[in-house]
């Protein structure tokens, strides 16, 4: 999120600097974003790949299951005196009608190209960062929750200075 988002800045200066009379007018080439945002990616990859092969970690990639303290993975079972399951977090689901023609904040970064149009549904920190992102870019965003207020779960005094940036920066609220 961070290349896209020096992206979006570095677009919307660009674009001051030209209303400005200061440089021609830029068109951002999303493809060439997204293959940097994938190189840099693979790199954190390879430096987690590499730092944990130095201390010695073993690192297996397939299906897994857990039983007690044992992990199978694949075919081969491991036997531990304590598992730690650590996933990550991942989007939730809307349960609607049509959900599968909808696109999560993991779909969202592996976009190769920038939407004209977009409507992001949550207005918790994920959905305000891809607004201010995609807005900066040159999309047209709306971003629509079911709360009181976006960044409900933060301060109101920071959430209202969001908003505020939100709507100065393009996104429809």
């Amino acid at each position: 999120k961070k290349i896209l988002w020096s992206g979006g800045q570095l677009h919307r200066n660009m674009d001051r600097a030209q209303r400005a009379g200061l440089s021609a007018p830029q068109a951002v080439r999303f493809a060439a974003l997204a293959a940097r945002r994938d190189e840099h990616i693979a790199r954190i990859r390879d430096g987690y790949s590499d730092t944990l092969a130095s201390e010695g970690v073993t690192v297996l990639r397939g299906q897994a299951r857990v039983d007690g303290t044992s992990v199978t993975v694949d075919d081969t079972t491991y036997a531990a005196d304590h598992v730690i399951i650590a996933t990550g977090a991942r989007p939730t689901a809307l349960d609607i009608d049509g959900a599968e023609h909808l696109s999560d904040s993991d779909d969202v970064l592996s976009w190769t190209s920038l939407p004209a149009r977009i409507t992001i549904v949550g207005g918790g920190y994920v959905g305000c960062e891809f607004a201010a992102i995609l807005a900066a870019l040159g999309s047209d965003v709306t971003l629509v929750h079911d709360g009181d207020r976006i960044l409900d779960a933060f301060p109101a005094a920071l959430a209202e200075q969001v908003q505020r940036n939100l709507r100065q920066g393009g996104v429809t609220l």
